[in-house]
């Protein structure tokens, strides 16, 4: 594996990110849940500590990409693997649309490891795209974990005071997904 730091040098005890991902499915979880939301800090050096119960569902290796919205995801190599081959199923050739997101989606995305302590680094370059400085709220959302600054997170997704128009709209939205409880 091929190993990135923003320094170009790899120190001992430090977790690396490399680009791409070759999994190994012996070490890879069948499945994920991930439930729950963490604050942690980021290091001097970038990095954040994954906590334990999502550790444990990653496996050793996983693969941090942007969102939309910009946060940060992460995922199970597994998971990444179900997303990249469904995007790799989509004829991009004559589609600039589909290339755009290919290429938002791969171009930045790489594979972690933790170290020991649970410590892994997140690149210089997705730590600036969502904002990423001190405080980072970890978010569980089912297959994947979302990675946010914490005074974005805690003015928008992570307020828990929706309106009642925002949670009829919330629960029309669900709907409309076949979503129902």
């Amino acid at each position: 594996m091929s190993q990135i730091q923003e320094s170009g040098e790899t120190p001992e005890n430090s977790t690396v990110c490399a680009p791409g991902s070759g999994t190994d499915a012996a070490q890879i979880p069948a499945s994920c849940s991930f439930c729950g939301t963490y604050e942690h800090g980021l290091d001097a050096k970038g990095r954040l500590i994954m906590p334990a119960d999502f550790r444990e569902q990653l496996g050793p290796r996983f693969q941090i990409f942007r969102s939309m919205d910009h946060c940060l995801y992460v995922a199970s190599l597994r998971e990444w693997d179900r997303i990249r081959r469904t995007m790799d199923a989509i004829p991009d050739i004559s589609n600039p649309a589909v290339r755009k997101v290919k290429r938002f989606l791969f171009g930045n995305s790489y594979v972690c490891e933790a170290d020991r302590q649970g410590r892994f680094l997140i690149p210089e370059k997705l730590r600036s795209y969502a904002g990423l400085t001190g405080s980072v709220t970890i978010v569980g959302v089912g297959s994947r974990i979302e990675l946010w600054d914490t005074g974005v997170w805690d003015s928008s997704d992570g307020r828990d005071d929706y309106s009642e128009e925002e949670a009829a709209a919330m629960e029309q939205d669900m709907a409309g997904l076949g979503i129902s409880f």
